[in-house]
């Protein structure tokens, strides 16, 4: 087991232990703390430091040390709450460094590999030695740079912040073609976009998922009560199945400064940093489990936004019929093979039947005449 501190710099790796249940990552770190591997009560306050995790460690004992894990969705939950779901993506964007921690350590070809058994008993050291190369000689894991900080800034700020699109009327909207709503629509760039979804995971997501959402499948909706906030329907789920997939729905406010018509629909966003300036003004909701988080937001709302940056600069999105071209063209599908040899076997095996079938009646004609000489 791995522990880092939040800059990327390894504190302590330890192991092995065996991998069964008894030995999963809660009961390893319930061992660590119980024991004090590594000193980790003099490095460590109790009161004030948190450790992120996965879901592995959900069972952990929290008696000592705060355990932060992403949350997820209960027996009846459709999504997320706001809060939850915030908490959520700021492990995971947190937790980023020791994913990349652990990939680089894999480039140690004696770690990447079956170990032998006769390095059992010093795999150990050799561990916690390639942490210490790791810290000395490598490029830091995390860099903080001035984006880093007022990103961490934004986090802080956001993660209680509540979804003021969450609870919208479902009937009081009005369907709207793109052109009839772009003065609704700010100037959008590439780096407002991934500013919002602070990275570049869920910007790379956007065409694949806008690849599978044809044009004329993509609908806008215009609010009948509250200005600059639309209604987005036609994204649909990557992980449904073909058959009947998952849709969801995004909703997007810009320039919530503006008076709605009817009641107010706005968060006071009194942040000063600099990341805020360029997105302060754009609120989203989206219908999937973690889409009513204010830290970010879901791949699907990145993939809308996209959509109209896209459409509004006249850029053109891939369909998702170029690459099957592609891979058509460049991958030997064997199908239409194993079809021809179906329908061969298929035509053989009819064959054989009808001769059999052919010298079973002269076989009986024979043998009646036969037997009419017979008597």
């Amino acid at each position: 087991m791995g522990i880092q501190f939040a800059d990327g710099t390894w504190f302590d790796l330890i192991g092995p232990f065996y991998a069964d249940g008894d030995h999963n990552d809660a009961s390893i770190w319930n061992y660590i703390v119980e024991e004090d591997i590594g000193n980790i009560h003099d490095i460590f306050n109790e009161e004030t430091d948190e450790f992120l995790g996965d879901r592995g460690f959900r069972d952990v004992d929290d008696e000592r040390f705060t355990v932060l894990i992403p949350f997820s969705l209960n027996k009846g939950q459709i999504q997320l709450p706001t809060r939850s779901a915030n908490t959520t993506r700021k492990i995971a964007k947190l937790r980023n460094s020791i994913e990349r921690g652990f990939g680089r350590l894999k480039q140690w070809k004696i770690i990447n590999a079956v170990i032998d058994t006769n390095l059992i008993s010093k795999f150990g050291s050799l561990l916690r030695i390639l942490g210490a190369i790791d810290n000395k000689y490598f490029q830091p894991l995390s860099m903080a740079t001035n984006i880093d900080r007022q990103k961490i800034n934004y986090i802080k700020h956001r993660e209680a912040v509540p979804n003021i699109l969450e609870n919208l009327p479902k009937n009081q909207w009005i369907k709207k073609q793109l052109d009839e709503i772009t003065d609704l629509i700010p100037k959008l760039t590439l780096d407002i976009i991934r500013n919002y979804a602070l990275g570049e995971y869920a910007l790379k997501l956007a065409i694949p998922y806008l690849q599978h959402a044809s044009s004329l499948s993509i609908k806008t909706h215009k609010s009948k009560q509250y200005e600059g906030i639309l209604k987005i329907e036609g994204i649909t789920s990557r992980f449904s199945k073909c058959i009947s997939p998952k849709h969801h729905k995004v909703f997007i406010q810009f320039n919530n400064s503006n008076q709605p018509k009817q009641s107010t629909r706005t968060y006071d966003d009194n942040s000063n940093d600099g990341l805020s300036i360029n997105i302060k003004n754009i609120n989203s909701y989206c219908t999937c489990k973690s889409g009513a988080r204010t830290v970010g937001t879901c791949a699907h709302v990145i993939a809308v936004l996209y959509w109209l940056y896209a459409n509004l600069n006249g850029i053109t999105i891939p369909t998702y019929n170029v690459k099957s071209t592609a891979l058509e063209q460049n991958i030997t599908n064997l199908q239409p093979f194993n079809r021809r040899r179906r329908e061969q076997k298929l035509i053989n095996d009819e064959t054989t039947m009808s001769d059999i079938t052919d010298s079973d009646i002269i076989n009986n004609d024979i043998t009646d005449s036969e037997d009419e000489e017979y008597l």
